[in-house]
């Protein structure tokens, strides 16, 4: 018998960096996480969810790639 591995704790171990970018380039932000199972990221901007759409992508790893950057999506 193969046992699942036990529940552990969600964990943010490599929080998000912030950085400024110029208009029309792009930025990554990375959230390393650890638990079991894994941690579902979600990016929010002023409490609401990002949309997985042309200019914000999000990756099966919690990774947010945002395209063509423009002011409106400063903190």
């Amino acid at each position: 018998d193969e046992k699942a591995p036990p529940l552990t704790p969600a964990m943010i171990v490599t929080p998000p960096a912030s950085g400024v970018v110029p208009g029309g380039f792009s930025f990554t932000l990375t959230c390393g996480t650890t638990g079991y199972p894994q941690p579902a990221v979600v990016w929010t901007k002023d409490a609401v969810s990002l949309p997985d759409d042309n200019n914000f992508k999000i990756d099966s790893n919690g990774t947010l790639i945002i395209t063509n950057v423009v002011s409106e999506y400063s903190a």
